[in-house]
């Protein structure tokens, strides 16, 4: 015979760890966002420190949140919209210092998004208390 045995002690564990789900959840992507935002800084050319400077702090948006930047020049760094051809300050359209964009790239990277996860998920067991 086998006998099995589930106790409310042991459901009411997990019915504690996973109230705490939405909140654990929310850290952990403001955690990943602050990440990001840090690598864009990162990534941001700085010859006059104006766009550098200008990089807002995180504000929460839509169940996230969001950076940017009102510098109006951003947007060429970003989708490579110099109007001129190739010169020593660009190649193929972007600045030499933000090559394939800012922010572009950080997205694409394999690794960046690895990182990204694995901060959630962190995230989310400590606020579950599991980690």
């Amino acid at each position: 015979m086998i006998d099995m045995n589930i106790s409310m002690e042991g459901l009411d564990a997990i019915r504690r760890a996973f109230d705490q789900l939405p909140g654990a959840i929310q850290d952990g992507v403001e955690k990943a966002a602050e990440t990001m935002r840090n690598l864009t800084i990162g990534r941001t050319p700085y010859l006059t420190g104006h766009l550098l400077e200008s990089w807002s702090l995180l504000r929460p948006s839509g169940g996230g949140f969001t950076f940017g930047t009102d510098v109006p020049y951003a947007i060429t760094l970003e989708e490579g919209l110099y109007p001129w051809a190739e010169t020593e300050r660009t190649r193929g359209g972007y600045s030499k210092w933000a090559q394939g964009g800012i922010i572009g790239p950080l997205l694409e990277d394999e690794k960046v998004l690895q990182q990204l996860v694995a901060l959630i998920i962190e995230q989310m067991k400590r606020g579950m208390g599991i980690a």
